[in-house]
């Protein structure tokens, strides 16, 4: 019981991790993060791992954050995408850290 509230708890503070570490990377510097991001895609097409570990990247990890950037970099002018990413990072950091530690409590809640 333990080991499956010490996997969920650290599925949380991993996925608000990436996000925050995918976000900044970006910001600061996109090209080296975009390098980044693609090597950690593991590149076996029929491996389990593969789908498992990109489901989680691309849903609760950096994921959401690469795709949300270059879509505003695609959309936007370079100085309105970064600002509106960078409000996007605020409101995240913001309301998702404590999100996670509700989470967190919730999770030792269930277990105890």
């Amino acid at each position: 019981m333990f080991l499956v509230q010490f996997f969920l708890s650290a599925l949380l503070f991993i996925a608000v991790a990436l996000t925050i570490s995918a976000g900044i990377g970006l910001l600061i510097w996109s090209p080296l993060y975009k390098l980044i991001y693609e090597s950690f895609l593991i590149k076996d097409p029929d491996s389990t791992i593969k789908r498992i570990w990109n489901l989680f990247y691309h849903v609760f990890g950096g994921g959401l954050s690469y795709f949300l950037y270059f879509w505003l970099i695609k959309k936007y002018k370079l100085w309105i995408a970064k600002l509106v990413f960078l409000l996007y990072l605020i409101v995240f950091i913001c309301i998702g850290i404590p999100l996670a530690t509700v989470g967190l409590a919730f999770i030792e809640w269930l277990f105890s």
